[in-house]
């Protein structure tokens, strides 16, 4: 049964690809409709201001229209959805403070260099580059987690702004992909952060390197992500790494493990 899987599994994912793009495509087309456009616009205006009234009672609700516009694209512009999914964004940063998590606060990931960020991608994208041999389902505290993951989504979305983009891109390196990077659990945790506080962040994932392995890991979380997430992550190899990155931004964790990637980073 394995071996069926991992032989079906690329022809499967073609097609699947293809059902994808096109309604990436079609959705890509409304979004380019005046109409469509206009009626985006004057909702992200309705939400800026119920949240400058809310926010007359409690700052935190204050939300500007960036923020407003991304949360209503990521709820395909239903407004009711949005407005509950700010609420619960607002009291989230309350209680986390993201952006003031520091290194001291994930030391014991930080560490481990599965994940940080450096860098830009050719389109001034910031990259969080992650390192799946370097993880360890039994050997992480999920509560950590819990805060590493926003501690990267804040320091990359930051340096995206100061480039005048507001998304990012995510590297994954899935050689050495083995059971025991096979964390379910994480990946629900890190599509719930995604999808719940960083909604329309993520410009591209890029996976590099993908096993054999990996498609049994991929059969099983692909339906938990969301049709348009998906619709942006590319498996490709080291050959095409350049494509997407100048290769003074590459890392070193990469690059040398990458013997036919060209050109090296010297």
């Amino acid at each position: 049964a394995l071996a069926f899987l991992l032989l079906m599994g690329p022809l499967a994912a073609t097609a699947a690809r293809q059902r994808q793009l096109a309604a990436i495509r079609a959705e890509e087309v409304q979004r380019r409709d005046p109409k469509h456009q206009s009626r985006l616009s004057r909702q992200v205006e309705e939400l800026v201001a119920h949240f400058e009234r809310l926010a007359e009672t409690d700052p935190e609700m204050r939300m500007d229209r960036g923020t407003c516009r991304r949360f209503l694209v990521g709820r395909k512009g239903d407004y009711e959805a949005t407005v509950e999914l700010l609420k619960s964004y607002a009291a989230w940063r309350a209680e986390v403070r993201p952006g003031e998590i520091t290194a001291s606060d994930v030391r014991n990931e930080f560490a481990k260099r599965m994940a940080f960020v450096s860098g830009f991608d050719r389109e001034k994208h910031a990259v969080i580059w992650v390192f799946a041999a370097r993880h360890n389902k039994n050997d992480r505290d999920l509560a950590e987690m819990r805060l590493f993951i926003p501690f990267l989504m804040e320091k990359a979305c930051r340096e995206s702004e100061e480039h005048n983009t507001d998304r990012i891109v995510i590297f994954f390196d899935l050689e050495g992909f083995s059971t025991k990077v096979m964390d379910f659990e994480l990946v629900k945790v890190f599509l719930h952060i995604l999808s719940s506080f960083y909604p329309e962040r993520v410009a591209r994932i890029l996976m590099c390197r993908a096993p054999p392995l990996f498609a049994v890991f991929w059969k099983i979380v692909k339906p938990w992500i969301d049709p348009n997430t998906v619709a942006k992550i590319a498996f490709i190899q080291p050959a095409e790494l350049y494509n997407y990155f100048d290769p003074s931004v590459v890392p070193r964790d990469v690059t040398d493990s990458c013997a036919d990637a060209a050109p090296k980073k010297a």
